[in-house]
């Protein structure tokens, strides 16, 4: 069966990324003005390697859920690349448990990779940055930061899933209550002084709050209890048989992974290895803040994506490339707003909280160019994942790697400048990553790339006209 995207699917992804952000910001000031700039600091380096490990499972969230979205819509098979095409099939259970099985089991295997990853070098590159903290004010925080990267790692799935069948609903109810039981937790904490123990353990519980709540609307879903209760026990060797034929993407997808926690979130260790804690604090801030900028104008594309691989399985290019436009359009015109707002509006509020934080337009501008291209770029990867072929997994790792490499220049030949950070992943993007995606998304369908983004405003203004 075909999976179509609603009205109510981006009301509630924007109810679900409106209160995380604003959980985000309305945490910011206080973490700002009650912790110590280098605490601060510290926090962003933890996030910093909680991204990092989590890079090595995050490939095969996107490769699950589009399979669990391909398995809903009729597909009885798994490929290496690309799926069966097939009319309106209705769901396999015994296939879909038997994936359910061979994710659960990958997902052990990664999570203790990481948990012994995070403990060993994770916590020597903790420990190296912060020789100015005494280890009391940071190594129980650290500890039950690592057991929110186990956890959150070890039932992640479930996430994937729920967006795979299209629960919109679902996945956002359980952000909103995730974070503001994070916002309640981080908060109280605080004004404890419970210090960075704070942040951690807010950390820890949100994790598991989402991740019970997705596993929870997950069984809701209509006929999915008594369907995945009524379906044979799968083997040992189906599981392990999904596994083989899934892993091909799954370790493309995570190889992308890495590559875009190169590009953006690497720079905030860079930044404390080469320039400090308390300046890292200001790029960070500014990179989060833009990051939110990013998410928000993406929420389209992430409501179609299960539609548009419902579309490829039952051989619907037109729908798939309506929707393709659309998520590019709507993509350039909320990040235009939103980066408006960030350069003018959110960091010089954030200045009265903590003054310096908005000393930098002129990163902000610079940053919020390069991660306009990059994401716009990364957007059109995505197009063409949706069809389970990842093609562009080499120049992605190489454009990552030479991006760090001319950043780690670039600092040094401007004496530690954060500007430098950017120049340099920028450049490597330029080179090739930021034309040649979009141009291969309108071929995949059988168009140009201008002609996906006149498809696009061509559905948007036909769906205004219908409105008046």
């Amino acid at each position: 069966m075909q999976i179509y995207s609603k009205s109510s699917d981006f009301i509630w992804n924007y109810s679900g990324l409106f209160f995380k952000m604003a959980g985000q910001l309305l945490l910011l000031p206080m973490v700002l003005s009650m912790l110590q700039d280098d605490l601060v600091g510290l926090w962003y380096v933890f996030l910093a390697v909680n991204s990092f490990v989590t890079t090595f499972q995050a490939g095969f969230g996107p490769t699950f859920g589009r399979n669990v979205a391909f398995c809903w819509s009729g597909s009885t098979a798994f490929l290496v690349e690309g799926a069966p095409k097939v009319d309106g099939g209705e769901v396999n259970f015994p296939v879909l448990r038997a994936l359910i099985g061979s994710c659960k089991r990958i997902y052990r295997m990664i999570a203790f990779a990481v948990l012994i990853g995070v403990a060993s070098l994770g916590s020597l590159y903790v420990v190296s940055v912060s020789e100015g903290l005494t280890p009391a004010q940071y190594t129980a925080a650290w500890v039950v930061f690592c057991i929110g990267v186990f956890v959150n790692v070890l039932y992640t799935y479930w996430d994937s899933f729920l967006r795979g069948i299209g629960d919109f609903a679902g996945v956002n109810k359980a952000i909103i209550v995730s974070s503001l039981t994070q916002i309640a937790v981080i908060a109280v904490m605080l004004l404890l002084d419970l210090g960075l123990l704070s942040c951690a353990v807010g950390f820890l519980v949100q994790g598991l709050v989402f991740r019970f709540m997705c596993k929870l609307f997950f069984f809701r879903a209509e006929g999915m209890r008594e369907g995945l209760g009524g379906a044979p026990t799968p083997t040992r060797s189906e599981v392990c048989e999904i596994g083989r034929a899934l892993s091909v993407n799954a370790f493309k997808d995570t190889a992308v992974s890495l590559a875009n926690y190169a590009v953006t979130t690497s720079n905030t260790l860079l930044c404390a290895a080469f320039i400090g804690l308390s300046e890292s604090s200001v790029f960070s801030v500014t990179l989060q803040v833009l990051n939110a900028c990013v998410n928000l104008s993406t929420v389209a594309l992430t409501t179609y994506s299960p539609s548009m691989q419902s579309a490829y399985v039952n051989g619907n290019k037109e729908l798939g490339r309506k929707l393709a436009g659309k998520c590019l359009v709507s993509f350039y015109a909320l990040y235009s707003v939103g980066f408006t707002l960030v350069l003018f509006v959110c960091m010089p509020v954030l200045g009265l909280f903590k003054p310096g934080i908005d000393s930098m337009p002129l990163l902000t501008i610079s940053l919020g160019l390069y991660l306009l291209l990059w994401r716009h770029h990364s957007l059109c990867a995505t197009l063409i994942s949706n069809t389970n072929h990842v093609p562009y997994a080499t120049s992605f790792v190489f454009s990552a790697v030479l991006g760090v490499a001319l950043s780690v220049v670039f600092l040094i030949l401007s004496g530690g400048s954060v500007l430098g950070l950017v120049a340099g992943q920028a450049i490597a993007q330029l080179v090739y990553n930021n034309w040649k995606w979009p141009h291969e998304a309108g071929r995949l369908y059988d168009t140009t790339y201008p002609c996906l983004l006149r498809a696009g405003v061509k559905a948007f203004t036909a769906r205004f006209k219908r409105s008046r």
